[in-house]
């Protein structure tokens, strides 16, 4: 994988805190600080931001940090293909300053048949990847071995439901784990029920991106 140039930092909206299920600078009522020990790629900073679904919007201890950001130091060290499918590297525009970023995403579903790869804004419509894909289209998608300039939408409720059934049911040797780190992140008991996986849907944004033709 060649290597990344360094990316200009973007003035912070408020001070936030991320971290994987797989990655950002993040917004939400709720913040936590010291954004630069996940933060994005910067000429400042040369971080990286990590959100997926295991991001907690609670500081995590030093351990978790150093699991929570493990996709995101390989894709520093140019092995992002080491993870397969599981991770993808967004990079985005910054919605005010146009500057260039980068985050590690954790892919909870796939189309392989359009090369849809499928993430979860874990902030919400807060998160900054998710408001600065929706105010100018993503530059490129890694993910694996395959490199796309992207375009993307966001799942209707129905869809958005069946994605997450289909990722617990992936990962359902590791339930209790999931349900945890989604309770986490929407700040209320998840159980993994129907009317629970309904709300969840309501709350955090599941995107899709595939190559623009």
């Amino acid at each position: 994988m060649r290597r990344h140039q360094a990316k200009a930092a973007e003035r912070p909206d408020s001070a936030a805190r991320s971290l994987v299920a797989a990655t950002d600078r993040h917004e939400r009522s709720r913040h936590c600080p010291d954004r630069s020990s996940y933060g994005e790629r910067s000429a400042a900073q040369h971080g990286w931001r990590c959100d997926n679904v295991a991001v907690s919007a609670r500081r995590p201890g030093p351990v978790a940090r150093r699991i929570l950001r493990a996709p995101a130091l390989v894709y520093h060290a140019n092995a992002g293909w080491l993870l397969g499918e599981r991770f993808l590297l967004l990079t985005h525009l910054g919605r005010r300053s146009g500057r260039s970023y980068q985050t590690v995403l954790e892919v909870i579903g796939s189309e392989p048949a359009v090369g849809e790869v499928m993430v979860i804004a874990g902030l919400g419509s807060a998160a900054d990847w998710y408001r600065n894909v929706q105010a100018h289209p993503a530059v490129e998608v890694v993910v694996g071995r395959r490199r796309f300039r992207p375009v993307h939408r966001v799942l209707d409720e129905p869809e958005a439901i069946e994605v997450l059934a289909a990722y617990e049911r992936r990962n359902r040797c590791v339930a209790p784990l999931v349900h945890q780190v989604l309770s986490w992140l929407v700040g209320w008991s998840y159980d993994g029920s129907d009317s629970a996986r309904r709300r969840l849907a309501g709350e955090l944004p599941i995107i899709a991106f595939r190559p623009r033709r």
